[in-house]
């Protein structure tokens, strides 16, 4: 069983974590991207496309993860969560400076197509 189904997060993102290269309507995009492909990020990652923007794989889901998070955070406070819910809280958690352990290529790349 994968995270995204042991929460029931609400389908349009409200909250606004702040990082000033995400903008609101790309971090929308991504979260529509993510049941759709059920957080298969490879297969998300070589469907990404935003205008301007190249993000990695380590950076769609560092902005996911970091999403998740702030939204169970303001629904229940750190300190007053329980064990079950810290613990889910805590599963979310990514390290983006820790790189994956196989390189990706886009199955659309013209120049593997």
């Amino acid at each position: 069983m994968n995270n995204i189904s042991k929460v029931q997060l609400h389908p349009t993102l409200i909250v606004n974590e702040q990082d000033p290269d995400w903008t609101k309507e790309e971090t929308d995009y991504l979260w529509s991207l993510c049941p759709d492909f059920d957080l298969r990020w490879i297969i998300i990652t070589d469907r990404y496309e935003w205008p301007d923007k190249t993000r990695t794989m380590e950076d769609l889901k560092d902005r996911y993860y970091s999403c998740v998070r702030g939204l169970l955070a303001g629904r229940t406070p750190e300190s007053l969560m329980t064990a079950s819910q810290l613990e889910t809280y805590n599963s979310y958690k990514w390290d983006k400076g820790f790189p994956s352990p196989t390189p990706f290529l886009r199955l659309t790349d013209p120049d593997i197509v």
